[in-house]
């Protein structure tokens, strides 16, 4: 049985020019902690605030719909609404400029970021929107799985991700007991969205806005030249200078706006405190 070796409680960030509120439940650790799972973000938003345009490189986003809808458009003309209980799969590559807009309601949303291998890193730009009605379901006596990737029991479902990824929604009520098979090596975790319960084996609680992480010794082959792969502090700084000349070339020559520009900044500004504040 998987033990959990770590809890954390989320990092409230309040509201700001783009959402309502959000929520940081995996990414201030620091990325080999976490990789291939980079970031989750918990946000809500209405209108006129959104994720206006803003590029991405060298990752997926995993976008799942709790509520409401969210409106989103990219570079090459690609568009479409997620509703409650969809998620779309994106993979940046070499490189997308997208923007992630409310529907009229707002949206209550979860975003995941994750890796990509060093192969990867450079390919093209890809989408796909999953519907909830083309997600299939494991219902049993007071308990629901939705499996949007891998497997749970004899239910499965292709993951939209270049990792081996399973995704699971479980809805649980009263005293249900639900088992969850995490292969041998695989870095997982629960993040719990409402309500509470105890994880058997450890007695570990799992209550609303905690997410329990289940880790053994991994040997992880390194993941690319990329700021975020990086355990070296020089090195990442170097990295990350040269991503600053890189997005400063797209915007001289008219690829991304200012404001896709800015967006960029801040992520670097955030991975230079971070190579700052990680200890060798």
């Amino acid at each position: 049985m998987r033990k959990v070796s770590r809890v954390a409680h989320v990092m409230p960030q309040g509201g700001n020019s783009q959402v309502e509120n959000k929520q940081l439940v995996l990414g201030a650790e620091g990325w080999e902690k976490t990789t291939p799972f980079l970031f989750l973000s918990e946000d809500w938003f209405g209108a006129p605030k959104g994720f206006e345009e803003h590029p991405h490189r060298g990752m997926q986003t995993v976008t799942v719909v709790l509520e409401g809808a969210i409106e989103h458009r990219d570079h090459t003309g690609a568009h479409g609404v997620l509703g409650a209980g969809d998620i779309q799969w994106m993979t940046a590559g070499r490189g997308v400029v997208h923007s992630e807009m409310p529907g009229e309601k707002g949206v209550h949303s979860l975003q995941l970021w994750l890796n990509l291998p060093a192969s990867h890193k450079m390919s093209s730009a890809t989408y796909s929107d999953q519907r909830a009605d083309a997600t299939p379901v494991k219902k049993g006596v007071g308990y629901e799985v939705r499996v949007y990737a891998g497997k749970y029991g004899e239910v499965q479902h292709p993951h939209g991700s270049l990792w081996p990824l399973t995704l699971l929604d479980l809805r649980v009520q009263g005293e249900k007991r639900v088992q969850i098979e995490v292969p041998s090596g695989y870095r997982s975790f629960l993040y719990v969205l409402s309500g509470h319960g105890r994880i058997e084996g450890d007695d570990t609680p799992a209550a609303k806005r905690l997410r329990l992480e289940y880790e053994e010794a991994l040997k992880l082959a390194r993941l690319g030249q990329d700021p975020h792969d990086s355990h070296d502090k020089a090195l990442r700084r170097r990295l990350v200078n040269k991503s600053r000349r890189a997005i400063l070339d797209l915007r001289s020559s008219g690829i991304i706006g200012d404001a896709a520009y800015r967006r960029v900044e801040e992520e670097l500004d955030w991975l230079e405190l971070s190579s700052r504040n990680t200890q060798d």
